[in-house]
């Protein structure tokens, strides 16, 4: 993202409590991420970013110790040889020794310092064995997503949640894993393996944006992938699915209260807020009430508005 752009998007942050800085890549990519960080420090927001840690050297390091509220690493594997197949390009060792650098430079509770583990049929196994190698690196939280964007049926093979019943396997290894972190005290975090029908998607649009490095504002960043096509490819429970990208405006052309308080954008979110007065509780998606006001269309495909 241009640092003008970033800027202008900056105008907002006096009334943000939080600018995570990664959208679908690496941030440190980015020469003018450390002016980006400061810029949001000093607007009162909390920052933090996702990163592979590959380009984390000394200095890089004390800076972000001392500027950060919250550092993500992100791990395929408990072993060098599962982490680096999966991490394409990414060295093992020097991921750790990033990491344990980042957790003996700390001067207080901050920065968060958390590993994101995505899990797939391949690694699911070595999830245990990740909590007990964070407490060994110093840190503080482990996170067990899923690979929730499956872009082909390749993807969809690796998956370990279930579009019907999930695998009672995988749910023992995920609890084998958080009775691990609780005995450690490290904070864990996890996903259903099973969809669920709830009234307010994990991104919750009615208190965060996405904004691209275009500018381009939208809900997530799942309708706004940086795709080539205008159209986004899913599958979802099998089916091939195409969607339009969901864009409500450019920070190039409108400010950002503009677009926010665009009708467009105003309808978007006002489909949880329906579904959030009507919500009776958790439910598996083969059992919705005709009484839940629907998803917006662009979301009825998406497993992060089913727990997942």
């Amino acid at each position: 993202m241009d640092l003008s752009l970033y800027k202008r998007i900056a105008e907002i942050f006096p009334l943000v409590d939080y600018v995570h800085l990664q959208g679908w890549g690496e941030p440190l990519h980015n020469p003018s991420l450390p002016e980006m960080i400061r810029i949001a420090r000093e607007s009162g927001c909390k920052v933090g970013l996702t990163t592979n840690g590959v380009l984390i050297d000394d200095k890089m390091a004390e800076f972000l110790l001392e500027n950060l509220d919250r550092i993500t690493f992100s791990l395929g594997g408990a072993s060098k040889e599962t982490h680096e197949r999966i991490r394409v390009g990414s060295s093992y060792e020097r991921l750790l020794s990033r990491i344990k650098m980042m957790s003996k430079g700390k001067k207080g509770e901050r920065p968060i310092i958390a590993i994101t583990f995505q899990l797939t049929r391949e690694n699911i196994g070595e999830l245990s064995h990740v909590v007990r190698l964070a407490y060994e690196l110093g840190v503080n939280e482990v996170i067990a997503p899923n690979v929730d964007y499956v872009p082909n049926k390749e993807v969809e093979k690796i998956v370990v949640f279930s579009c019907s019943k999930p695998d009672k396997n995988f749910l023992r290894k995920i609890e084998e894993a958080e009775k691990i972190a609780k005995e450690l005290g490290i904070t864990f975090g996890k996903r259903s393996l099973e969809m669920m029908e709830s009234p307010m998607c994990a991104e919750d649009p009615l208190e965060s944006a996405f904004i691209s490095v275009e500018g381009e504002v939208s809900p997530c960043v799942y309708l706004n992938l940086p795709t080539l096509e205008e159209k986004i490819e899913r599958i979802f429970c099998g089916r091939e699915i195409r969607i339009n990208k969901k864009i409500f405006g450019s920070l190039t052309e409108k400010s950002f209260e503009e677009i926010w308080s665009s009708p467009e954008y105003r309808e978007f979110r006002d489909h949880f807020r329906r579904r959030l007065s009507a919500w009776k509780g958790p439910v598996d998606i083969f059992s919705l009430s005709e009484e839940m006001p629907p998803l917006p269309e662009s979301c009825k495909t998406c497993y992060k508005a089913y727990l997942i």
